[in-house]
């Protein structure tokens, strides 16, 4: 039997094998590059805290926005309560597409995840302890071998950069 194509039909062939082609590129099915586990070793919202030098930053604006608030020692507290909550925190990412988040060493969640190499982008789903779904979509870069994880929110980006552990 032979297969005997006029030249759109060529053309329409290829253009869909193309569109193929892309589509499996741009959901990367390479996770190679985010496959292990990461430490956090900078929290970067509104504050900045590096955990290796143990080292934290208050942007002089927003050390002034307290000045004078009552409720400034609460919020400095909530700040450095969130900080020490990132404190030995990492996240697994395995060849099979299946990820956890740990606290020191201890399971948080686990999920699958799926990357997005066109858009940036580390979609994570996981299921709560209900069986209800939550999906969450995080910006992410690798520079100077460490992953760099931009969460946005409405009035705050949360900010991580993990390191690749040995």
């Amino acid at each position: 039997m032979k297969l005997h194509l006029n030249f759109k039909q060529m053309i329409k062939a290829y253009f869909f094998t193309a569109l193929l082609f892309c589509s499996f590129t741009v959901f990367g099915q390479d996770k190679t590059h985010l496959t292990g586990k990461w430490k956090i070793i900078v929290f970067d919202a509104i504050v900045y805290h590096n955990y290796k030098k143990d080292s934290t930053f208050i942007p002089g604006e927003f050390k002034e926005s307290l000045r004078g608030d009552k409720d400034s020692s609460f919020t400095l507290g909530f700040i450095a309560g969130m900080i020490k909550g990132f404190n030995d925190y990492y996240y697994v990412f395995l060849e099979n597409g299946q990820y956890q988040e740990l606290k020191n060493d201890k399971l948080k969640q686990e999920g699958v995840f799926i990357v997005n190499e066109a858009g940036k982008e580390l979609i994570l789903t996981a299921k709560d302890k209900f069986g209800g779904e939550s999906r969450q979509t995080l910006l992410y870069e690798i520079n100077n071998g460490n992953l760099l994880l931009k969460i946005p929110s409405e009035g705050m980006n949360l900010n991580f950069e993990l390191e690749k552990v040995k």
